[in-house]
């Protein structure tokens, strides 16, 4: 997995799955469902997901991985033409009689940093 180590939660009462590391939030991006938090630093901290069991449905990820996560890995990349990739990287271990570890990865939208 790349990216820098973070923590992750899911509330299963309000289906609310965070990804996040340490640092202050100086404000946020909201696509859809997903809630990016920047830091002063202007570097992504955290990503909230709301409706997370359905918004992360297309990525195959289900509310049993979100509940036994065990790791995540926050992602953000800008690539020459200024577009920023924003995503994360989810490791889960399901309890089952074989205990098979499986990875997902998500991924935001591109998103322009200028606007033509």
């Amino acid at each position: 997995m790349e990216g820098k180590v973070t923590k992750i939660s899911y509330n299963e009462k309000d289906d609310i799955l965070f990804v996040y590391k340490k640092g202050r939030v100086k404000g946020n991006i909201m696509v859809g469902s997903f809630i990016i938090d920047i830091s002063y630093r202007n570097e992504m901290i955290g990503m909230e997901v709301l409706n997370a069991s359905e918004s992360l449905e297309m990525f195959s990820i289900t509310k049993e991985m979100m509940k036994y996560a065990k790791s995540a890995k926050l992602v953000n990349r800008k690539n020459a033409d200024g577009i920023f990739f924003f995503g994360f990287e989810i490791l889960s271990t399901i309890p089952n009689k074989d205990r098979i570890e499986k990875t997902a990865i998500v991924a935001m939208p591109e998103i322009s940093s200028s606007t033509t």
